[in-house]
């Protein structure tokens, strides 16, 4: 009776161990080639630069953004948590409106902070070819991405 005590609990544990590695694995995105592209919505931006600053790479990966036009929601990875929250679009001007995040525990957080105070500073954007740049009201680029992946069948 003990030793199926033992065998159940290993069980347990190895589901839940493999079952986190792969909620981690699908925060990195599949692709880091660039991908050429001409629109802002339905691509997966993958952040390279933030406030003139080089992103460094953690254990996690890069921050991603994904701005939906079906329903006007942003979704993405802030370096440390997920994010989602809403945008609007008019032209070139954007405004990002309500995000959160998920409330994981991690010992860096950099760039996360400061990627979230900096979307709330952005009013415009601007795209070309597989560059995507968030710019200020004063036109200061606060922060460049790199297109990863294009989203198939997305509906306006």
């Amino acid at each position: 009776m003990i030793s199926m005590v033992r065998i159940v609990c290993l069980v347990a544990g190895a589901l839940l161990a493999a079952g986190c590695g792969a909620q981690q694995a699908s925060t990195k995105p599949a692709s880091t080639t660039p991908v050429k592209t001409t629109t802002l919505e339905n691509v997966q931006w993958k952040l390279v630069e933030l406030e003139g600053k080089a992103i460094e790479l953690g254990t996690r990966g890069a921050p991603t953004l994904m701005l939906s036009s079906k329903d006007k929601r942003l979704s993405g990875f802030a370096g440390c948590n997920r994010m989602i929250g809403s945008y609007q679009l008019d032209g070139d001007s954007i405004k990002f409106g309500n995000v959160a995040t998920t409330r994981m525990a991690c010992i860096d957080v950099t760039p996360e902070e400061s990627l979230l105070r900096t979307l709330g500073y952005v009013t415009r954007w601007r795209v070309s070819g597989s560059t995507l740049e968030l710019l200020d009201a004063a036109g200061t680029v606060r922060s460049n991405w790199t297109a990863t992946a294009i989203e198939s069948g997305a509906s306006k």
